[in-house]
C-alpha cells in the first residue's frame, strides 16, 4: 500500500493554484483522466484498509446533502455531483482526502474542526476545483501523483465572523447552526478511551496499565493524544501526563533481575534528562522511585544558568555539575518531573511549580505519584462524544462556555469549548437555543454511574 503522504512542493503549488480558481466559472476544465482514476482504483482498497470508516447513515446522508449542493455550485465543469461519494473516517485528526473517481475522505476530527456548515461547503467546493482542475498530475501534465491528494483545511476563522460579531445573527445563520449541530450531535470525539481517558480525579492508561488520581477539586482534561492536563475550578495547576515522546522505550526489567533493572533505571533517567532538555531545561538530584509494581525515575527541573543571567537574575556561582545546584532563591527549581516505567512505554509526569512554594508543589507532586496504582482489568468508561445542548439562559456563548469550563464540570478545557464552537463563539443566544459540548457515553463504556462532580445534564 502506499502511504499517504505530504506533496511535493510543486504539488502544493498546484493546489494553491487550483483552490484560487474554485469560484470562477470560467476556470479550465481538465478532469481526471482514465490512468489517473485507474491509479485511484488501485490506492483506494490500501487506504480504505488503513483507515476505519464510520457507519453512521444519518451523518453520510447529512454530509452527502450538503456535498453534493456544495459541488453542484462550485465550478460547472466538475461534473455531475451524483458521482461523488462522501465518508467520514473514524479518525481524531483533522483530515481530508480526494481520490480521482470522486471518493472523498474526511475525519470525524474534521467535522470537529470546522466552523460550521459553510466551512464544510467550502472544503467540498475546494475538491471540486481540484478534481476539475487537472489537480491529479503534476505541473506539467506528465506524471501521476500519489493519491489520494490531501486536501487543505478551510481558514480557522468561519466566513462572515466579524459580520456577525457586530450586527448579532439573522434567521439564516441560526437555521444553519442548528442543522449543523443535528449533523454533529453524537459524533464521537477526540481518541478512544484506549488512548487514555479522565473520569473526574481519575487518570486511566490503559496501554501503560496506569491509573493516577488528583487530590480533591482537580480534575484531568485531554490536551492531545496521549496528553492530559490537571485544572481546579477551571485554573490550570500546572500538572501535564503524557506518554513520554522517547524514541526508543527502555524495556521494563524481570523480577529479581538486578542487571537489568540498573540498565533500565539508567535508560529512564536518559529519558528524563532528553525531555528536560527539549524543554530548555536542566534536571537535577535524579532518584528512583518505587509505588505499586511501578518504578520511574524522578527529578527537579532548573532553568539553564545561562538563561537566568541573561533574562537579568541575579548572578550565580558556576558549578561543576547540575545535580549540585543548590535551592537559593536564585537556583530555586522550576518543576519537578518523573517518567515511570511500564510494558506500554514511560508515562511523563510534570509539574509546574511557578507561582506556588516549592515544598508545596514537592508535596503535590509526591501525592499525584504516590497515587499510582494498575488499573486491574477495571471498565473503561465510553468515549467522548459531542452534544448539541440548550442553554439554560440566553447570553453570550463565550460566557456560557466559560462558566462552565470555570465549574470545572467540564469534560474538556474551555480551549476545546471555544473551538468547538468557534462559528457562533461571538453571538447571543437566547435561552434554550443550543450549542456543542463534550459528554462521556457511559452505558456503552460499561464505566458506570458518573462521578458526584459531574452533573447529569453533561451525561451522554
Amino acid at each position: 500500500m502506499q502511504t499517504v503522504g505530504k506533496a511535493p512542493l510543486w504539488a502544493a503549488a498546484s493546489l494553491l493554484a487550483f483552490s484560487s480558481c474554485a469560484f470562477s466559472p470560467r476556470s479550465l476544465s481538465m478532469p481526471p483522466d482514465a490512468a489517473a482514476v485507474a491509479a485511484a482504483g488501485r490506492a483506494r482498497p490500501g487506504f480504505e484498509a488503513r483507515y476505519r470508516t464510520l457507519a453512521d447513515d444519518e451523518l453520510s446522508a447529512g454530509l452527502a446533502a450538503i456535498g453534493r449542493r456544495a459541488i453542484a455550485g462550485a465550478v460547472s465543469s466538475s461534473g455531475s455531483a451524483d458521482g461523488w461519494r462522501f465518508v467520514v473516517l473514524d479518525h481524531a485528526e483533522a483530515e481530508a482526502f480526494l481520490f480521482a473517481d470522486r471518493h472523498l475522505f474526511l475525519s470525524r476530527g474534521a467535522l470537529a474542526e470546522l466552523s460550521g456548515e459553510p466551512a464544510l461547503e467550502a472544503l467540498f467546493r475546494s475538491a471540486a476545483a481540484i478534481y476539475a482542475g487537472g489537480g491529479f498530475r503534476s505541473a506539467g501534465g506528465q506524471a501521476l501523483l500519489e493519491q489520494p491528494l490531501r486536501l487543505p483545511m478551510p481558514a480557522k476563522e468561519p466566513p462572515g465572523a466579524g459580520e456577525r460579531q457586530a450586527g448579532g445573527q439573522g434567521e439564516g445563520a441560526s437555521a444553519s447552526r442548528a442543522d449543523w449541530l443535528d449533523l454533529l450531535d453524537g459524533l464521537v470525539f477526540g481518541h478512544p478511551p484506549e488512548r487514555g481517558m479522565s473520569d473526574g480525579r481519575g487518570l486511566l492508561l490503559p496501554a501503560a496499565d496506569l491509573r493516577l488520581s488528583l487530590p480533591g477539586g482537580a480534575r484531568f482534561q485531554p490536551l492531545g493524544p496521549g496528553e492530559f492536563v490537571a485544572s481546579r475550578a477551571g485554573e490550570p495547576i500546572g500538572l501535564t501526563v503524557r506518554t513520554a515522546p522517547l524514541p526508543e522505550a527502555p524495556d521494563p526489567p524481570m523480577d529479581g533481575d538486578l542487571d537489568r533493572e540498573r540498565r533500565f533505571h539508567r535508560e529512564l533517567a536518559s529519558g528524563l534528562r532528553t525531555l528536560a532538555e527539549s524543554s530548555g531545561q536542566e534536571s537535577a538530584l535524579a532518584e528512583v522511585f518505587r509505588v505499586r509494581g511501578f518504578s520511574g525515575i524522578r527529578a527537579r527541573l532548573h532553568e539553564p544558568i545561562a538563561d537566568r543571567t541573561a533574562s537579568g537574575a541575579p548572578p550565580v556561582r558556576q558549578v561543576p555539575e547540575a545535580a549540585e545546584i543548590r535551592e537559593t532563591r536564585e537556583t530555586r527549581p522550576a518543576g519537578l518531573i518523573a517518567l515511570l516505567g511500564s510494558a506500554g512505554g514511560p508515562v511523563e509526569v510534570r509539574l509546574d511549580c511557578d507561582g506556588r512554594s516549592f515544598d508545596g508543589c514537592e508535596a503535590l507532586f509526591l501525592e499525584i505519584l504516590h497515587s499510582a496504582d494498575r488499573l486491574r482489568d477495571a471498565p473503561l468508561p465510553g468515549p467522548l462524544r459531542l452534544s448539541a445542548r440548550p442553554l439554560p439562559r440566553g447570553g453570550s456563548v463565550r460566557r456560557a462556555l466559560a462558566r462552565l469550563a470555570g465549574s470545572g464540570r467540564s469534560e474538556v478545557t474551555e480551549r476545546v469549548l471555544f473551538a468547538l464552537n468557534r462559528g457562533w463563539l461571538d453571538e447571543e443566544l437566547m435561552a434554550g437555543e443550543r450549542v456543542l459540548l463534550v459528554c462521556r457515553d457511559r452505558e456503552r463504556g460499561g464505566g458506570g454511574a458518573p462521578p458526584a462532580a459531574l452533573p447529569r445534564e453533561l451525561d451522554c
